[in-house]
């Protein structure tokens, strides 16, 4: 029950603010003519923004299931661990003289880097969601599956 309230405080907290803004928008902006579909009333703009901030929200997200996306909680873990995919650097491919940016991506802290060296992977702390590799200008980094 606890969970499932916590659940719901993001998606319903973007669409009271995206109801706020849309009547500020009709207030402030709004439409002079009268003819406007969205802003010609303040319930019009107030639902229509609403419903973008609950889209914002990530409700609609089926990776997220209403909340936010989280990729360290441990249901997503234990999903990722069972799949047969590991993280590979090939170092032909990295230019090895500056800062890798695809450490800053990754959500476990898996990746480091000694000096301007190629990254170092920890696969105790991997969960293999490929965000680094997606990430890496180079594509040094590979996500495929277990030798």
């Amino acid at each position: 029950m606890k969970k499932e309230a916590t659940r719901l405080i993001r998606p319903i907290l973007f669409a009271a603010a995206g109801a706020l803004v849309g009547y500020l928008y009709y207030r402030f902006i709004g439409c002079a003519s009268g003819t406007c579909a969205i802003t010609s009333k303040p319930l019009n703009s107030m639902v229509y923004f609403g419903f973008m901030g609950l889209l914002l929200s990530g409700v609609f997200c089926p990776s997220c299931r209403g909340g936010s996306c989280d990729i360290t909680k441990n249901d997503t873990n234990k999903e990722n661990k069972s799949m047969s995919k590991k993280l590979y650097v090939v170092k032909a491919r990295c230019p090895q003289n500056h800062p890798c940016p695809s450490i800053r991506v990754c959500p476990t802290g898996a990746l480091s880097q000694v000096g301007y060296s190629a990254p170092i992977v920890d696969y105790d702390k991997c969960i293999a969601c490929g965000k680094c590799s997606r990430f890496c200008p180079m594509g040094a980094l590979e996500l495929r599956e277990e030798e």
